[in-house]
């Protein structure tokens, strides 16, 4: 499995990405017959002139699709599009209008870029494929800024949970404070961030150093929370994570992390 660097040129990925590369066919994907049979039906009904280029994304481009796993699609376009009648409920679309997207790409938006990383062109249209080329896609620096401002805001968020003792929402916002320190490692180390589910494992592959260093500092937090922990531990590891101050007389044991 290959992962992506951040571009460093316009729109210029490594030649084992996925991402710009023309020409593919969605059988290259190796999707069981009946998803291949729905995308090449969902294609045929997006070729309308308005499109400017259809990818897709998600799982399906990642060999991870699995049998309730959404399909999920790109669509870049010029004029209104309604979506309605597709083969399944399992088809998801991010719509965009042209100039946002390419917006979004020249000022390194972490989403759109992955987009371009890891999905699977279905088609562009040659002109908006040249416009891409030029783009120059803003350093990874703003896109780690931007994941730190995400992460003081979830700290913010979960201290504001501990007061309402809102144990479940608490441990939510805990996990999800998790992966965007994931992905800050990531992009530190100059990647592009794959899909969710394989952000630890990608981040073992492009850093291995890295890897070690997070782990040793959050998987024993993350293995507690994983499952349906008791309330105090969900309270010491916001604690640690958010400073909410939560005391150990209050959530009733000391859980032996590390702090």
């Amino acid at each position: 499995m290959s992962f992506a660097y951040w571009p460093s040129e316009p729109a210029t990925l490594p030649p084992d990405s996925r991402g710009l590369i023309c020409g593919q066919q969605a059988s290259d994907l190796m999707l069981p017959r009946e998803v291949l049979q729905q995308v090449r039906m969902v294609t045929r009904r997006l070729s309308i002139p308005e499109i400017q280029a259809v990818w897709l994304s998600g799982s399906a481009t990642r060999g991870q699709l699995r049998r309730h796993s959404d399909i999920d699609w790109v669509v870049v376009t010029d004029g209104d599009l309604h979506l309605d009648s597709w083969p399944t409920t399992r088809h998801s679309f991010q719509i965009y209008k042209s100039d946002v997207f390419l917006r979004s790409l020249g000022d390194g938006h972490e989403f759109s870029v992955w987009q371009l990383a890891y999905g699977h062109p279905i088609y562009t249209r040659s002109k908006f494929h040249e416009t891409l080329l030029q783009i120059q896609i803003a350093q990874n620096s703003l896109a780690i800024q931007r994941k730190l401002t995400t992460i003081s805001r979830r700290k913010k968020m979960i201290r504001l949970l501990v007061e309402c003792e809102a144990v479940d929402e608490t441990r939510r916002e805990v996990l999800l404070l998790l992966q965007q320190q994931l992905r800050v490692e990531i992009l530190l180390a100059g990647y592009v961030p794959g899909c969710r589910a394989e952000l630890e494992h990608q981040l073992s592959i492009v850093s291995p150093d890295r890897s070690v260093r997070w782990s040793a500092e959050n998987r024993a937090w993350l293995e507690r929370l994983a499952s349906r922990p008791a309330a105090s531990t969900v309270m010491a590891a916001a604690d640690h994570y958010a400073g909410s101050r939560v005391k150990t007389e209050q959530v009733g044991i000391d859980v032996g992390m590390p702090r």
